[in-house]
């Protein structure tokens, strides 16, 4: 049996494997001109899901993942280790050579999590209503696929973070 906890992790997690696949077919669809409308037709769906999927993400990640990391021990004060486990962000900051890792790549998941959706929304957006743009001028889709490329960077910077995060102070709050 699953805890709370665990599904919305796995439902945070699954928004990123829909995101690799929105990225990977807009991208795919971007470098070069539609070539019909199935190409169209691919490149819109895939980069609303990833919109879609991008703003899922950000949300979970904000308001159903990240709540257990920054829980607050009973006592701010402790340095107990039995009792820093259930509080990864006090684990970390308690430890000035862990503290790097809350300093750092919390800010950057905290940060440019939101920053993806923001440009895969600009892309898909101009999938949607300026496909007639993309299918003609070359510059602008490289823009878009410029877009894509910097928010997935974005994006896995965030999940790698994410993972030495969870090694060095692992996510204890995920087992209520």
């Amino acid at each position: 049996m699953l805890t709370t906890g665990q599904v919305t992790f796995l439902l945070h997690l699954a928004l990123g494997v829909v995101m690799v696949h929105g990225f990977a077919g807009g991208l795919a669809t971007l470098l070069r001109p539609a070539r019909g409308r199935a190409s169209e037709a691919v490149r819109t769906v895939s980069t609303v899901s990833l919109a879609a999927a991008a703003w899922a993400a950000a949300i979970t990640g904000t308001w159903l993942v990240y709540p257990g990391y920054r829980s607050e021990p009973v006592d701010e004060a402790t340095t107990d280790p039995a009792v820093l486990v259930d509080h990864p962000k006090y684990a970390l900051v308690a430890d000035a050579d862990t503290a790097v890792w809350h300093e750092f790549g919390m800010e950057w998941k905290e940060h440019v999590g939101w920053l993806v959706p923001i440009l895969v929304t600009v892309v898909a957006y101009l999938a949607v209503r300026h496909r007639d743009l993309l299918a003609r001028d070359t510059a602008v889709r490289r823009l878009a696929a410029g877009l894509l490329v910097v928010a997935v960077v974005g994006t896995v910077v965030a999940a790698g973070l994410g993972a030495v995060i969870n090694a060095v102070a692992p996510n204890q709050f995920l087992a209520r």
